[in-house]
């Protein structure tokens, strides 16, 4: 019995690995379609809201993804995106943790190939999945649980989701430095410009919101979805709160450039198979496993 749960662990193993070296020229696909996916989404859902519907044309976006009929599609739509964009993380984590073992540790660059600056790669690199996890699952508790039937697991998500900019700003910093080591990677001029426009963006949107509503009454006024929907145009903060909206927009909607942006940079990374023959191999040396007619 222990012999079969061991041989069925050994085929599955090797039945991921292998399926990730079969395809390892596709893999920057992965968050080139995700990034492409949220963006189809979020203007599909608008059109067929907005005019099919014909609900107001500015309005918040979690508010669109929690109406009929776009409700499901909007859910479903976002926790796909959700599993690519955390696929895309785990790979851009291996990525960078080879140029930091493979690569750098052999560069002649002081400034980055020095035991303080490795430590700081290697942290930066392992914040930034952590951070995508916390990221994912806010992003999907958001498309599952609209803002005015669920408040509070909507506004513990909309905390997670500020996973978001730990995530870009690891990688910025990562980018950054891989481009002082000898250029292993492009300067990442429109990663910064992604990750200034989502980093500023949210506390802004915050607080235009909160004024919005301090200037409209109330607070309070924020779980009623109809004054949300249609502000009304004689309040004080009618202009604040529509700027907030289209800002609100623009943040969201930069989340898929964000990804086609790292599919750029996975897809100039040429050694895949070689992580993952690492891991077929330390995977043999754990499970004393050294016969390689296993692997065919």
């Amino acid at each position: 019995m222990d012999n079969k749960m061991e041989n069925e662990k050994f085929n599955n193993f090797f039945d991921f690995e292998l399926l990730m070296q079969k395809y390892q020229s596709k893999l920057w696909t992965i968050p080139f379609i995700g990034g492409i996916l949220l963006f189809i989404l979020l203007i599909s859902c608008y059109l067929i809201t907005s005019f099919v519907r014909g609900y107001p044309l500015i309005w918040l976006v979690s508010d669109i993804g929690g109406s009929s009929p776009v409700a499901g599609y909007f859910s479903q739509g976002v926790d796909i995106f959700c599993l690519m964009f955390l696929f895309s993380a785990f790979l851009r984590c291996k990525q960078v943790e080879y140029y930091i073992k493979r690569i750098i540790i052999r560069s002649d660059n002081q400034q980055v190939n020095n035991p303080k600056m490795i430590k700081k790669l290697q942290e930066k690199n392992y914040q930034s999945f952590i951070s995508a996890i916390i990221c994912s699952i806010g992003f999907m508790m958001i498309a599952n649980f609209n803002t005015y039937e669920h408040f509070i697991e909507h506004s513990i998500a909309t905390g997670f989701m500020f996973g978001i900019i730990f995530f870009l700003l690891s990688q910025t910093f990562i980018a950054e430095k891989l481009y002082e080591c000898n250029q292993i990677e492009s300067r990442p001029i429109s990663l910064k410009i992604v990750t200034y426009i989502i980093t500023f963006g949210w506390p802004l949107i915050t607080a235009i919101f909160v004024c919005s509503l301090l200037l409209n009454g109330s607070l309070f006024d924020w779980f009623k979805l109809e004054q949300r929907l249609y502000w009304p145009s004689d309040s004080p903060s009618y202009h604040l709160y529509r700027f907030g909206v289209i800002i609100e927009w623009l943040v969201i909607m930069s989340y898929s450039p964000a990804l086609i942006i790292l599919s750029y940079r996975m897809r100039s990374f040429k050694h895949w198979n070689l992580i993952f023959i690492e891991k077929i191999i330390k995977f043999c040396n754990d499970n004393n496993v050294f016969d390689l007619d296993k692997l065919n």
